[in-house]
């Protein structure tokens, strides 16, 4: 019985001690900011390159992805505004060398923990505008919606927005249909295309209803600070 004690207890020892080396080796990966006055461009633009990887940390071991790895978009709007104060955006892809993790802030890449990151395929264009045009109805429903902001509201983006060969991530623009089609872009909120009024879901009350004037208004009132209410929330 002593013995069997004695055998967990080292077991326990090595196990705890195995784990204590894993986390050390975990700790020594720093953390960086892919923000665009941290982060340089990679030796090959275009792509991930696994060889640039491999020159670098031929020997890296441990619990994380090992080689390259195509993290996803950073964007952001370019403080330089047009003379009518049109706003641009600039967005690159982010690549990593042997990554353990990496942080999203709101819709976009903000840090990435690894041996190394870099950024290739960077564009710097005009963003869309909110547009007040009905909704065809095609973009009803949340994956349609995102549909109709990629190919119309950002269509410009195409390019910018494809994701490199043999890379992931988060793509770079989301939307949702709640009050319309909104398109959303690191945290800017993009109005793609609006519902079609129903013009029989509102009628004035007629004089012999009963129905107040001061019941519709609190009506709308309350449907306007649901609409608000989901919309936070996204």
């Amino acid at each position: 019985m002593f013995r069997l004690q004695k055998r967990i207890g080292l077991l326990l020892l090595l196990s705890a001690d195995r784990g204590h080396s894993q986390q050390q080796s975990n700790a020594s990966l720093p953390t960086f900011d892919v923000g665009p006055d941290s982060i340089e461009p990679c030796a090959v633009d275009g792509k991930c390159d696994a060889t640039v990887c491999a020159e670098k940390y031929t020997n890296k071991t441990g619990d994380f992805k090992s080689g390259v790895w195509g993290v996803g978009f950073h964007s952001y709007v370019l403080g330089l505004t047009g003379p009518e104060e049109t706003k641009f955006g600039v967005q690159y892809y982010v690549c990593a060398c042997n990554m353990k993790s990496a942080t999203n802030s709101w819709s976009t890449l903000s840090s990435v923990q690894a041996d190394s990151v870099c950024k290739i395929n960077e564009h710097k264009l005009q963003l869309p505008e909110d547009s007040t045009e009905t909704c065809p109805e095609n973009a009803a429903g949340d994956r349609e919606c995102v549909s109709y902001c990629n190919d119309v509201t950002f269509q410009d983006w195409k390019e910018a927005n494809t994701f490199p060969e043999g890379s992931g991530g988060m793509a770079p623009v989301g939307a949702n249909d709640s009050t319309g089609c909104t398109c959303f872009w690191a945290d800017e909120r993009i109005e793609g295309c609006t519902l079609p009024v129903n013009e029989t879901s509102v009628k004035p009350p007629d004089d012999n209803s009963g129905v107040k004037p001061l019941v519709a208004i609190g009506l709308a009132l309350f449907t306007t600070a649901a609409v608000s209410e989901v919309m936070t929330f996204l």
